[in-house]
C-alpha cells in the first residue's frame, strides 16, 4: 500500500549546535493518497536575501487521517499546516536540508536530492515577480464536454481531474510548475468542476501573460485525456457566452500519425474568469530582500511527451 504524502518546508538556524537545529514552519502541502511518486501543487512562499546564507528543510510525511476512498487529493488540517503534527497521525518518511541559494543558481532552479532507500526529491525555487507576494487573484470555473473515454471498459466512465502549470524559463530549458489541481469530477465524460479563486502569486508568480497548461488526467490512474495551453487573458477570452461550446478550447494529445502532431480528446468549456488586481502601491519589501515561491513536487509516470520537470520521487 502506498502512502498518503504530504511534504512540510521550514526555515532552519543554528545548523550544527550542540543544542539541534531550531525549525519554523512556513507551510504544508495538500495530502495525495496512495502515491508512491506524489506530485504537490501547493505553492510556499518564502523570504530570502540573495547572496546570503539560507537554509531550508523538507519532511515529508504519511497522513493516517487521509480519507483515499473519495479519490483525489485532501488538505491537511488547520493545526497540521501550522506545523502541529501529532505523531499517532502522521509519520515522516524522509526529510533533508537544503541550501536556497544552491537551489537557487542550479540549473533552471530545479534541484535533485538524493536520499535513503533509492529516494530522491526534487525541489524547484523561482523568484517571486512584483513588489508585493501577490498582485491580485483569478477567480475561473471550468467544465469539460464531450471528453474521450480513457477507460478500457467503455461500460465503466472516468473519474476527472485538472492540474495546472505555469511556465518557467530555466537556463537551458523551459519546464511547467504543476501550482494547482482541481476536485475530482467522478463518473462522467462532461466532467463539472467546483469553481476556485487562486491567488497570481502561485498560479503564475504576479505574471499575467504567463503561459499555462491545462491537463486533465483519470484518477487513479493517472491516464493523460489531454491538455489545453492558454493564458489568464486567453481564458478571460474564452468565458462562454451562452453556456455551452461557443468558444471552447481544444483538449488535445499528442499523436502518433504523420499527418497530425495531435488529436483533439474533447472540449474545455471556460463557465466564468475574471481577474481581480490589488492595490500594489509601495513596495513591501526594503533593501535587497526577494521573496521565492518554492513548489515540491514529484514526477508521475505520463504518456504525454512534455517538458515538465518532475519535482518529488518518493
Amino acid at each position: 500500500k502506498y502512502p498518503n504524502s504530504f511534504c512540510v518546508v521550514s526555515n532552519v538556524s543554528d545548523v550544527g549546535s550542540v543544542l539541534g537545529i531550531k525549525r519554523k514552519i512556513l507551510g504544508a502541502s495538500e495530502i495525495v493518497p496512495s502515491c508512491s511518486s506524489p506530485e504537490w501543487a501547493t505553492v510556499i512562499i518564502i523570504e530570502h536575501t540573495r547572496g546570503t546564507e539560507h537554509k531550508i528543510a523538507v519532511d515529508v510525511f504519511h497522513s493516517m487521517l487521509c480519507d483515499t476512498e473519495n479519490g483525489g487529493t485532501h488538505n491537511i488540517q488547520q493545526s497540521e499546516r501550522r506545523g502541529h503534527l501529532e505523531v499517532n497521525h502522521a509519520q515522516q518518511l524522509c526529510g533533508t536540508l537544503l541550501d536556497v541559494e544552491t537551489i537557487l543558481s542550479n540549473r533552471n532552479g530545479v534541484l535533485q536530492e538524493k536520499l535513503a532507500h533509492g529516494c530522491s526529491l526534487f525541489v524547484r525555487l523561482e523568484e517571486c515577480a512584483g513588489e508585493s507576494s501577490s498582485m491580485g487573484s483569478f477567480k475561473f470555473h471550468v467544465r469539460g464536454l464531450d471528453c474521450q473515454n480513457t477507460r478500457r471498459n467503455f461500460l465503466d466512465r472516468p473519474d476527472f481531474v485538472f492540474e495546472i502549470r505555469r511556465k518557467q524559463r530555466g537556463k537551458t530549458q523551459d519546464s511547467w510548475a504543476l501550482v494547482y489541481r482541481s476536485n475530482v469530477a467522478k463518473a462522467t465524460c462532461n466532467p463539472y468542476w467546483e469553481q476556485d479563486v487562486v491567488d497570481l502569486a502561485t498560479l503564475v508568480n504576479n505574471d499575467v501573460d504567463r503561459d499555462l497548461q491545462i491537463s486533465i488526467y483519470d484518477t487513479p490512474s493517472r491516464i493523460l485525456l489531454g491538455y489545453a495551453t492558454t493564458t489568464i487573458p486567453g481564458l478571460i477570452g474564452a468565458v462562454s457566452e451562452s453556456g455551452n461550446a461557443d468558444k471552447a478550447l481544444d483538449i488535445v494529445k499528442p499523436s502518433h500519425s504523420l499527418l497530425h502532431s495531435t488529436t483533439r480528446q474533447g472540449k474545455l468549456v471556460v463557465l466564468h474568469a475574471s481577474l481581480s488586481m490589488a492595490n500594489t502601491g509601495g513596495s513591501s519589501h526594503g533593501g535587497s530582500l526577494n521573496e521565492s515561491s518554492f513548489t515540491p513536487c514529484a514526477p508521475q509516470e505520463r504518456q504525454e511527451s512534455l517538458s515538465n520537470l518532475p519535482q518529488a520521487v518518493a
